[in-house]
């Protein structure tokens, strides 16, 4: 593609987007097929049962033998999936450490998490909890956030633990973990097991441009058409009525728009994942991938011993997002 004829708009629209992928959301979470030089603050207990759990080793196979790199652990058996979570999360750890020096406060706790966030407090409204096997999950709009609330909607319902109400679930508000009293979530972020899944950005915001700009099929579908008319009038030259009312913006004009009204328009379908979950500040034991979420979802429920309850499929309207020649054809409008 010529780079040449990129206009100064674009060329600030192209590397707000690759920095969203490079800085501000995947580097921080994503595998690295080498372990990290330093050992910063890895959490050595939850990995070193990770790594004993008999059940889910066999489940799994073992693979392969490896020192685990903790102090004081001997060498074990572990397998490519137990591999996979040590080098995402010790990935994870390093690179809030050298890019943001930035570690989970202490104490552990709502109000600290609030006040040490580096852009805004972290959001835990497409964050769902379950008492029962005392873990939470923490997702994201055009992150599997659909997929993983009907899931977890599916474990309360199947739990036999009998609740202080002695009701139901009435609504997925009882899911929320953002929804606990200050009281309950921070003794439960403090010992529930860990976990968050997110996606490639490119793959997110093209993925939020099909469903919410050209499609308009879900809910709320008229803020969505004012934003893609927004686009249309903003950054097309010689817009007529006719076009601004249609909304048929072009991804190039949703991008600017992005680009634009970054620090403004926070709508969480598109809004960093890194910003919203802060993951700098939550020692995450389980980091899961929309790009590996059949085979990391089934490792997740063997650990959680929740795998005979429920199940997701890697399903939903704008799964084909992540397929090169789509990437290819959109972003590369990019560059006219």
């Amino acid at each position: 593609m010529a780079l040449r004829h990129i206009n100064k708009r674009t060329f600030s629209c192209i590397l707000l987007i690759a920095g969203f992928a490079i800085v501000f959301l995947y580097r921080p979470l994503m595998m690295t097929d080498q372990a990290a030089k330093k050992e910063p603050y890895i959490r050595q207990n939850d990995l070193v049962k990770m790594v004993n759990r008999d059940e889910t080793r066999a489940a799994y196979g073992t693979t392969q033998t490896m020192t685990a790199d903790l102090p004081g652990t001997a060498t074990t058996q572990i397998t490519d999936m137990e591999k996979r979570q040590m080098m995402r999360i010790q990935h994870k750890n390093t690179t809030c450490l050298e890019m943001y020096e930035t570690k989970p406060p202490s104490p552990l706790t709502k109000e600290n998490l609030s006040s040490q966030a580096t852009h805004s407090p972290p959001k835990f409204d497409t964050t769902y909890f379950n008492e029962d096997f005392k873990f939470f999950v923490s997702t994201s709009w055009k992150g599997g956030n659909t997929n993983w609330r009907k899931a977890m909607r599916t474990l309360y319902h199947k739990t036999t633990v009998k609740r202080s109400n002695n009701t139901r679930l009435n609504d997925d508000r009882d899911l929320i973990f953002g929804n606990l009293n200050s009281d309950d979530f921070n003794s439960r972020i403090k010992y529930f097991f860990k976990v968050i899944f997110v996606r490639n950005p490119l793959v997110r915001l093209l993925s939020a441009y099909r469903d919410k700009i050209v499609e308009q099929k879900r809910v709320r579908v008229s803020i969505y058409r004012n934003v893609a008319s927004t686009c249309v009038k903003i950054y097309r030259k010689g817009a007529t009525v006719e076009e601004i009312e249609s909304g048929n913006a072009t991804f190039l004009e949703f991008a600017q728009y992005v680009s634009d009204t970054y620090q403004i328009k926070r709508d969480p379908h598109w809004y960093p994942i890194f910003n919203r979950l802060q993951p700098c500040l939550i020692p995450y034991d389980f980091i899961g991938k929309m790009e590996t979420m059949d085979t990391d979802t089934q490792y997740l429920f063997k650990v959680l011993k929740i795998d005979d309850l429920i199940s997701i499929e890697y399903a939903y309207a704008h799964g084909k997002s992540s397929q090169i020649d789509l990437l290819r054809k959109y972003y590369g409008t990019l560059t006219k």
